[in-house]
């Protein structure tokens, strides 16, 4: 069994979004980087023969997938090599038997994925999706019959029907190359041709979280479900002190205020009189300095926070000085 991790492509990407800035597999939730609890997630769940789809195969991104290659088989491809449907179908032939667990590269989850597998192998059908509720106001709106089927709905139909497409499912290799045609992405329009094209689709709606963190409010609320301990994962094993997750040589120096839930990363400095929580995951080697104030919000690695400073809600990028 394969399971595949696709990653958005830059063009057309709003700047609002967060992979139009970082690198999606290298964005961190509390240092971690999101490929990590990805990969974990599949291997939690028997999967280890995992697929990378992504616009350029980087050195770093290689470096950190050699750690896993003992345990797992990481085959990378890049987007523009892949689109070519004669290396697709060299790839579905070595592959061989459906299914194919398929994962947006944006998503965060920790549902149990074995229940669609489950679902996939109990109906015959061509695809099961996880859905995820509450949907929100945008996006595609789904809904499921008594027997989980799929159908489309309107965005003024009851709120209470509503299920929005959680980027995560498991397909048959005629779905996989609809998917290809849609370069990649489990956007609307391929959901759409799913149905148009009388796919038998199913749809779970499942246990547990699934955040979409290139979009920056989810972002916030996946470090928040990480820190407060309502998100299952296995990756997060820092030193924990009252509810704060700390690295080493983190230096706090008297008069500071740490609330928990909290993190702060390796060789952090915390001057005086600077308050930090709560909900607030500090990276590696930053420096918050006096008297400043950090609540539910993402600072990266190497930044510098000034005197006075008062930062809730939002995202600090890699060496920033504010």
């Amino acid at each position: 069994m394969y399971g595949i991790i696709s990653y958005r492509s830059k063009k057309g990407l709003k700047k609002q979004t967060l992979s139009y800035t970082f690198i999606e597999p290298l964005l961190p939730l509390l240092n971690i980087p999101l490929i990590e609890y990805q990969l974990d997630l599949f291997k939690k769940h028997g999967i280890s023969n995992i697929i990378i789809v992504m616009d350029k195969i980087s050195n770093q991104i290689n470096k950190l997938l050699d750690s896993h290659r003992k345990n797992v088989n990481v085959c990378c491809f890049d987007k523009h090599e892949i689109d070519d449907e004669k290396v697709f179908n060299k790839i579905v032939d070595r592959v061989g038997i459906d299914p194919f667990f398929v994962m947006d590269g944006s998503v965060f989850t920790d549902i149990n994925i074995s229940y669609l597998l489950k679902l996939f192998v109990e109906t015959s059908c061509d695809c099961v999706l996880a859905l995820k509720r509450p949907a929100g106001r945008r996006g595609l709106f789904l809904k499921t019959t008594h027997d989980n089927r799929l159908v489309l709905c309107s965005n003024h139909c009851n709120y209470e029907e509503k299920t929005a497409a959680g980027g995560i499912g498991v397909y048959d290799s005629k779905t996989l190359k609809i998917f290809l045609k849609h370069k990649w992405s489990p956007g609307k329009e391929f959901y759409k041709d799913l149905m148009q094209n009388n796919r038998d689709v199913r749809g779970l709606v499942l246990k547990g979280n699934i955040y979409e963190i290139t979009n920056p409010n989810d972002y916030l609320k996946a470090n928040i479900a990480l820190l407060s301990n309502s998100f299952n994962s296995r990756l997060v094993k820092h030193k924990i002190i009252k509810g704060i997750f700390i690295e080493d040589k983190v230096r706090i120096a008297p008069g500071a205020v740490v609330i928990s839930p909290s993190m702060i990363g390796e060789k952090t400095k915390i001057k005086e009189k600077a308050t930090i929580g709560p909900y607030a995951v500090i990276g590696k080697n930053c420096t918050i300095e006096e008297a400043s104030r950090i609540e539910e919000a993402v600072i990266m690695n190497h930044s510098i926070i000034s005197k006075n400073v008062m930062l809730r809600r939002c995202i600090v990028d890699n060496l920033t000085k504010i």
